[in-house]
């Protein structure tokens, strides 16, 4: 049996600066069903393990929709 792929979806987001805004963007976020969530606040960069690559537009609308300014930074296959 063949594993399914998985991506990694990476992306600075300006506006963040607290636990608060993590905790936002983590339940947004959530919704998508990633696989992993990992946020460090010190370099404002979010990654976000999925299975499907399609998800990055969602993944970028659902921070911005919160009010934050995402730049999306690259996808690599995990």
């Amino acid at each position: 049996m063949l594993d399914a792929k998985q991506y990694q979806v990476i992306v600075r987001v300006e506006g963040i600066h607290c636990g608060s805004c993590l905790n936002r963007i983590d339940a947004a976020l959530s919704r998508l069903n990633p696989i992993k969530i990992d946020m460090d606040i010190a370099t404002k960069m979010i990654k976000v393990l999925v299975d499907d690559v399609s998800l990055k537009e969602s993944i970028i609308e659902s921070i911005s929709t919160l009010g934050y300014e995402p730049h999306y930074v690259g996808t690599i296959e995990a």
